[in-house]
């Protein structure tokens, strides 16, 4: 027996290169290469937090996780252990953003499902402010536009005191 074969069980094997290997061998299988479909029926097994762990891993990955269907079973997991009933339909008002903001915060949804006396949670925004100070704002602290090339440096010395210094941009 060369050292290319060996026996499994009563039967010989042999390890030895022919030209149907090269045909037969499988290219290597990756779960971000696999169809969205596949993603996010794993998702739909996964914990909120596992989700987000999930979609840091990969652009493929993030993709799958903004779907609307992917947040509404851990929400639904969630109404299940606190032995709450899907008529307050969070799953037709609120987006995907909304649905998963709720899928993190369990105590806060229990709250708003409980005082909604099975009316519809609406969606609202958290805190946005705004891209750019308004008119008034730069009045009211002295502050010169950074359209105009300058940077406001801002001290603050006593409470409610500033001293702004503007420096010019290169």
């Amino acid at each position: 027996m060369s050292s290319s074969d060996f026996t499994v069980g009563m039967l010989p094997l042999v390890l030895s290169p022919t030209p149907t290997d090269a045909l037969v061998r499988i290219p290597e299988i990756t779960l971000d290469k696999q169809p969205l479909d596949l993603h996010i029926f794993i998702l739909a097994h996964l914990r909120s937090k596992d989700i987000i762990t999930f979609r840091q891993v990969c652009r493929s990955f993030r993709r799958a996780t903004q779907f609307k269907c992917v947040w509404t079973v851990p929400l639904r997991r969630i109404m299940a252990a606190h032995s709450l009933s899907e008529t307050v339909h969070l799953s037709k008002k609120l987006n995907a953003e909304g649905l998963e903001r709720l899928s993190q915060l369990q105590g806060r949804l229990v709250d708003l499902i409980e005082r909604s006396n099975g009316k519809f949670i609406e969606p609202h925004q958290i805190r946005i402010l705004p891209a750019r100070l308004t008119q008034a704002d730069e009045d009211r602290f002295q502050i010169q536009s950074s359209h105009q090339g300058y940077v406001p440096r801002v001290w603050w010395t006593p409470p409610h005191d500033a001293v702004v210094e503007p420096i010019r941009v290169p």
